[in-house]
C-alpha cells in the first residue's frame, strides 16, 4: 500500500482558475503515481461564484477530490485549518489556488 498525500487546497471565488489549478496538481500527482496515492481537499470559504460548481463537476469524475463548503466566509487561515483536519494522508502540502508557497523569513 502506497502512503497517501493529501493536497490542500483552500478556494474563494477562484472559478477562472480552479480547473486549471486541479489539473496542474493532477499532473504531479500522475508524475508520482509509482509511489504515492493522492487525495485533493478542496475547502470553499463560501464562494458565490461558480467555484463549487466547478469543484462539484470535477470531484463527479475523480474520487479523490474531496469538497468542504463553508456556510459563511470564516478567513483564509480557518480554511487551511479546518483542511488539515479532513485530510486521510499519511502527509500534507497546502497548494492555494494561485499556487502561492510561503516560506519562513
Amino acid at each position: 500500500m502506497k502512503p497517501l498525500i493529501s493536497i490542500v487546497c483552500p478556494v474563494y471565488h477562484k472559478e477562472e482558475i480552479v480547473r486549471t489549478h486541479y489539473e496542474e496538481l493532477s499532473k504531479i500527482a500522475l508524475e508520482i503515481a509509482d509511489r504515492y496515492d493522492v487525495e485533493f481537499v478542496y475547502t470553499d470559504n463560501c464562494s458565490v461564484d461558480k467555484t463549487l460548481s466547478i469543484l462539484s463537476e470535477i470531484a463527479q469524475c475523480d474520487s479523490r477530490v474531496r469538497i468542504f463548503k463553508f456556510s459563511r466566509n470564516f478567513g483564509h487561515q480557518n480554511s487551511i485549518f479546518t483542511a488539515y483536519c479532513k485530510v486521510q494522508g499519511n502527509m500534507a502540502i497546502n497548494f492555494d489556488a494561485e499556487f502561492k508557497i510561503y516560506q519562513a523569513c
